[in-house]
């Protein structure tokens, strides 16, 4: 269980790279759970794939024995634990299923420690997905065999044909790194979003990475525990297509780890996303142990960002993100000068009475559980201090006027 401490801290908004640890360990034992459940439904509907499923998983355990952190690496990551779920879904609804996946991160497992034990694998739609590692091209086959590096004919190295490799992004900065894989191949990278892309091009690969070195630089120096909680909570990053709003980003509520994000147009925007959606990770996490919220789904209720009224969970989901974005700005103020630093200031006071006016809202709704009632009054306290921050007036006058014309337009919108 999470310990109140832990809690608390992240009701507050932080909570550092220990409450995020402590997440992931709860998350890791949750997926072990679920891949049991899996197996089991497997063995009981008699799918074909069930034998291949549970030597999958047999040879997990026997790696996990010597290379448990490596093991427990590739359950947790995102899209594993995406599949799990809909798997099991599919299993107990009797929808066409591949269980026998899971033999897919096995066989990265013994890739990953140097195993020669042969794997074999189920291919769909033509292809080997490996979990963090890339896809394999088949022709014309149901299953393939991995072993030393290779699945079926095709070999697991850069350049070679039919195998098409995951990348990565890497940055430290004063002590503090991060490494994403940029998740542009596995199906279940973010489950319902039409907005993924295809495959990045090397060009976009090396701008992402341009872009992420410069704005870790900024993270690590200035917002240090954001930048913590980054490198401890996000492993993967799915890139999204940009909206006719510009740049947009998304996490996924059961695959911790993985961020959705559009093409970032400068270190800036990049750092303020992180910020941002780190605290949905956190979030997300902390939702499959402690309910928070009252089965509310009637959307409703005003959130001063977005365009659309939102159900209680939805609300609660943004405020905790935009007190994430209001603590970004707040440290922001900082380092700019001239128009970036009244930008800096506005953004800031902005978005500290957006997520103070929800967390009102949140708390007057009377559909949040008893712990729920705990964590908004935890970010209503922070904002109340964050509140009595000075800004200069004319930043003040910017930021009511954008909040004014953001209500003014939902209200022509849903009046």
């Amino acid at each position: 269980m999470l310990s109140e401490r832990t809690f608390l801290s992240l009701a507050r908004g932080g909570g550092g790279e220990k409450a995020v640890e402590e997440l992931r360990a709860i998350h890791r034992g949750r997926v072990l759970v679920l891949i049991r459940g899996l197996l089991d439904k497997a063995q009981e509907a008699g799918h074909p794939e069930a034998g291949m499923a549970a030597d999958g998983f047999e040879l997990l355990n026997s790696l996990r024995r010597a290379h448990p952190n490596l093991v427990n690496e590739i359950l947790a990551y995102p899209t594993v634990t995406a599949w799990v779920r809909r798997t099991l879904t599919e299993l107990r609804e009797g929808r066409p299923s591949h269980p026998g996946r899971l033999a897919c991160a096995a066989a990265v497992a013994a890739y990953r420690v140097g195993s020669d034990r042969a794997v074999v694998v189920p291919a769909e739609n033509g292809a080997v997905v490996l979990p963090g590692l890339g896809r394999a091209t088949l022709l014309d086959r149901a299953t393939a065999e991995f072993g030393s590096g290779r699945v079926g004919h095709v070999t697991l190295s850069d350049g070679e044909p039919g195998w098409t490799p995951l990348r990565t992004l890497h940055a430290r900065h004063d002590g503090i790194a991060v490494r994403f894989v940029i998740e542009d191949g596995d199906p279940d990278r973010m489950p319902g979003a039409g907005t993924v892309t295809g495959r990045l091009d090397d060009l976009a690969v090396r701008q992402w990475q341009d872009v992420l070195s410069e704005a870790w630089q900024s993270m690590a120096s200035l917002h240090w525990t954001t930048a913590t909680e980054v490198s401890a909570a996000i492993t993967a990053l799915t890139p999204l297509r940009t909206s006719g709003n510009g740049h947009v980003s998304g996490t996924p509520t059961h695959a911790f780890g993985n961020i959705g994000l559009s093409t970032p147009p400068g270190p800036l925007e990049l750092a303020e996303t992180l910020a941002h959606e780190v605290q949905h990770v956190k979030l997300s996490a902390l939702l499959e142990i402690v309910p928070l919220t009252l089965r509310d789904d009637r959307p409703l209720h005003y959130a001063p960002w977005r365009p659309d009224p939102r159900p209680i969970a939805g609300l609660l989901q943004g405020t905790y993100a935009y007190l994430g974005v209001t603590g970004f700005w707040r440290r922001q103020r900082e380092v700019e000068r001239g128009n970036q630093a009244l930008r800096a200031h506005s953004e800031f006071a902005r978005w500290r009475e957006a997520a103070g006016q929800a967390a009102r809202t949140l708390a007057d709704s009377e559909r949040l559980t008893d712990m729920g009632m705990v964590f908004v009054e935890e970010m209503a306290r922070t904002l109340r201090v964050w509140r009595r921050e000075y800004v200069p007036p004319v930043a003040h006058r910017n930021a009511r006027a954008n909040a004014d014309e953001h209500r003014s337009s939902w209200r022509s919108r849903h009046s």
